[in-house]
C-alpha cells in the first residue's frame, strides 16, 4: 500500500531535503509539498499566524484530508503552536515536525534545553515542551537558550557569528541540561562540529526523528 503525505514548508530550501527524508524512511510513499513563504515572513515580523494565516493554513490540511492523504506534516516548529491550536479541526493524522523529538526528550531527562534563533520557534518547542511534560508522571522543565543575533547574522550572510552563537548557546545549555532540542534544524550542522567532551548531553533534531515516528506508524506488516 503507497502511503499519502502532505508536507507544509514555509521555505521551499525544505522541499528537496524532506522528500529525500520521507523516501528513505517510508519507501513506497506518494508526496505533497505545500510551500507558503508568507508564514516565514509572518513569523519574522510578527511572531505569530493571523487568523487568516491560521485559516489559510487549515485550508492546506483539510485538502490533504479531501484527497486521501494519510497524514500531514509542518516542517517548522513555528507552526507547531497552530497545529496545536486547530489539530481537531481535521480527521487526518496532522503532525508538527518537533513533536517525536519532544517525546524523545520526555525519555532522556527532566532538564530539557531548547535552542533556537527565532524567538517564535523558541516559544513553540517551549510550549510542547510543557504540553509533553503534563501527560506524564513525572513532570520535565524546559530551559529555554535563545541564540541572540544569530537569525540576524544568518540574514547578512554572516554565517560565522551565527555558528558561534549557536556553539555558546549549546555550551551553555550543556551544563544545565540531561538532553538539548535543536528547534531549527539547521543547528544540527553547528552541533555536529562540537567536541562530546564540550557537548556531553544528547542533542536532537527534528526532520530524522519525525521521518522515523512515520515509519513507526505506517510500518506495513510483514507478508508471511
Amino acid at each position: 500500500m503507497t502511503i499519502s503525505l502532505t508536507f507544509i514548508h514555509t521555505i521551499p530550501a525544505l522541499v528537496d531535503k524532506f522528500d529525500a527524508l520521507a523516501r528513505d524512511a517510508l519507501g513506497d510513499v506518494q508526496i505533497y509539498h505545500v510551500v507558503d513563504a508568507g508564514f516565514a515572513e509572518s513569523e519574522f515580523a510578527r511572531g505569530v499566524l493571523s487568523d487568516d494565516e491560521e485559516a489559510r493554513l487549515l485550508d492546506y490540511v483539510r485538502l490533504a484530508e479531501k484527497r486521501g492523504d494519510d497524514a500531514a506534516v509542518v516542517t517548522c516548529s513555528f507552526l507547531g503552536t497552530s497545529v496545536d491550536k486547530l489539530h481537531d479541526e481535521v480527521s487526518i493524522p496532522w503532525l508538527r515536525v518537533d513533536e517525536e523529538m519532544g517525546r524523545r526528550a520526555m525519555a532522556a531527562g527532566s532538564r530539557i534545553g531548547v535552542i533556537a534563533t527565532a524567538p517564535s520557534s523558541l516559544e513553540s518547542t517551549v510550549a510542547l515542551i510543557q504540553r509533553l511534560s503534563k501527560a506524564q508522571a513525572e513532570p520535565a522543565t524546559a530551559v529555554p537558550w535563545l541564540c541572540k543575533g544569530a537569525f540576524e547574522a544568518l540574514q547578512a550572510g554572516d554565517a560565522d557569528t551565527h555558528d558561534e552563537a549557536v556553539r555558546e548557546g549549546l555550551r551553555a545549555l550543556a551544563s544545565q541540561s540531561d538532553v538539548i532540542v535543536l528547534s531549527q534544524a539547521s543547528m544540527a550542522r553547528v552541533a555536529a562540529q562540537l567536541d562530546p567532551a564540550v557537548l556531553p548531553v544528547p542533542v536532537l533534531s527534528s526532520p530524522d526523528l519525525c521521518m522515523a515516528a512515520l515509519a513507526r506508524d505506517f510500518a506495513q506488516p510483514a507478508v508471511p
